[in-house]
């Protein structure tokens, strides 16, 4: 994400650690050589500090300035909202995803910062809406989730065109739009383009143990997605190799979370392959969401569990 601060808050900061010294900006201007009015407007939060200045002025303060500033970072707060996003959805709590979209306007409408560069909030603010969009109850929901997600894409990346996406780079939270585009795409059916943008994108990502928590979700987001495509693709080998690729990923990064689905993609490939062992791994899955307690998508697994059991006795 892109980096942005609160120079009003640091601004104040300084202030407060040259009157706390005893002196003018006057003294400090004649002491360091930075000039006056680069002190004024950094003082009035009106520009972010060059690095030479920086070190300079955290000499004459005896303060490291570079390490206060980076605590003035509102990227932190914002992807303190990323990542709670990321959370509800992972445990599909679509009530505590929408308070928390709630609370991020809130939070920037109570917030109000000098940032260095805005399209860090106006990007994050669109990419939130359409997820709420493409959670709601509107008939058209998928049409105006995507809309959303390239107006959003398009803040960084002007000419930025879903048909000619392999032409652009993506930093991560450009990726994270991407693959919420992509996922809307798989759930329409649009199954070949969901996986061509997913699994090059898989390549951009950071398989190993020191990556972050959402990277990691990321990660084990993509191969669901990928299976469940493969499987209406009518390409069950491919379906049962992503599943197993992402239960092998959940297993050596420790990570409960979309095990029950990669099981059960897995168990409704074997079964589409004609493999009687397909219930060991779909009775694993509802198993899962019973020790979870989601008891609702248990009985849903269940219900397809008998009935692929009878079809699968029928075609015998």
């Amino acid at each position: 994400m892109l980096s942005s601060y609160d120079l009003t808050g640091f601004a104040k900061k300084l202030r407060t650690i040259r009157k706390s010294l005893g002196y003018s900006q006057t003294d400090v201007s004649f002491h360091t050589g930075i000039n006056s009015d680069t002190l004024r407007r950094l003082e009035n939060g009106l520009s972010i500090p060059r690095y030479d200045t920086l070190e300079v002025l955290s000499l004459f303060y005896k303060e490291n300035l570079a390490l206060l500033l980076d605590s003035y970072k509102i990227s932190s707060h914002l992807s303190y909202f990323y990542d709670l996003i990321d959370y509800n959805m992972v445990n599909e709590n679509y009530q505590a995803l929408t308070k928390t979209i709630s609370d991020f306007d809130i939070f920037i409408n109570n917030n109000t910062v000098n940032l260095v560069d805005h399209r860090e909030i106006d990007q994050l603010k669109l990419f939130f809406e359409a997820l709420a969009m493409s959670y709601s109850n509107d008939p058209l929901k998928d049409e105006k989730a995507i809309v959303g997600l390239l107006n959003a894409l398009q803040i960084t990346i002007p000419n930025f065109q879903l048909e000619k996406w392999e032409n652009f780079k993506f930093n991560f939270f450009e990726l994270r739009i991407l693959f919420t585009i992509a996922s809307i795409e798989g759930g329409n059916k649009n199954c070949k383009i969901s996986n061509d943008i997913i699994l090059n994108m898989m390549n951009y990502l950071d398989f190993s143990p020191l990556s972050k928590f959402t990277e990691k979700m990321l990660i084990v987001k993509s191969f669901c997605i990928v299976s469940y495509n493969f499987h209406r693709l009518d390409e069950h080998d491919q379906a049962l190799e992503y599943a197993e690729k992402g239960l092998k990923y959940c297993f050596e990064q420790s990570i409960l979370a979309y095990i029950h689905l990669l099981l059960f993609r897995k168990g409704v490939a074997l079964y589409n392959l004609n493999d009687s062992t397909f219930t060991k791994y779909i009775e694993q899955s509802i198993q899962l969401l019973l020790m979870q307690e989601r008891y609702q998508i248990a009985d849903s697994y269940s219900t397809h569990l008998e009935r692929l059991k009878s079809e699968f006795k029928d075609k015998k």
